[in-house]
């Protein structure tokens, strides 16, 4: 059987850099790590004799100016590691205002530095995710899928995939994403695998 491995990059790393004390993560690692697990629960459930690993696909989301650094590590160094897709999106900044329930104040600057407030939201990210995993099951180019997110926006593509014999397994953060995970074919928490995945583990 065929699995490939879809990673939603900001769900895992800020979950990540919120419990792993400032260690750093090993993405060279992370397909064999989540692949041995997910072959581990694939031979459990006896559906079937081997699981092998197709191609890890990695969804980010970079703004412009403030993310240079990290879009040159996904361009540069991430996309070139073998079985490693990288599928970047672009956040556009807007600015934005904050209204004050209390006092009925609105502001559109800091009270503190006077810098134009704003948000650059994640936009389009979980579209190609739930785009990649429905097309490329229809191509059957894999009949296992490992989605690494606690978002709970996938759970009417996931339910769409199981009808048609497609295992979805999710690789979470233990108390995040529940609603997903119980509708997921199976699912582990990435919790137990952070030694592994630590840099420098090996």
């Amino acid at each position: 059987m065929q699995s490939k491995i879809f990673v939603d990059f900001w769900n895992f790393t800020l979950q990540w850099q919120n419990r792993s004390g400032g260690a750093d993560a090993d993405w060279r690692a992370l397909p064999q790590v989540i692949h041995a697990k997910a072959d581990e629960i694939v031979r459990n459930a006896r559906a079937a004799d081997e699981l092998e690993l197709a191609e890890t696909l990695v969804y980010a989301s970079y703004e412009p100016g403030r993310d240079d650094k990290l879009r040159d590590w996904l361009d540069s160094w991430l996309d070139p590691q073998p079985g490693f897709r990288v599928v970047c999106s672009e956040r556009a900044w807007r600015p934005r205002s904050i209204h004050c329930r209390e006092c009925g104040t609105t502001t559109n600057v800091c009270p503190s530095c006077s810098a134009e407030l704003g948000h650059a939201g994640e936009k389009g990210i979980d579209v190609k995710i739930v785009t990649d995993l429905v097309a490329m099951a229809w191509e059957d180019d894999y009949s296992v899928a490992v989605l690494l997110s606690s978002d709970k926006d996938f759970i009417p593509a996931v339910e769409c995939l199981q009808e048609r014999n497609y295992k979805i397994i999710n690789a979470a953060w233990r108390g995040a994403g529940v609603e997903l995970a119980r509708t997921c074919w199976a699912a582990f928490h990435l919790d137990d695998l952070m030694p592994q995945l630590v840099r420098g583990y090996r």
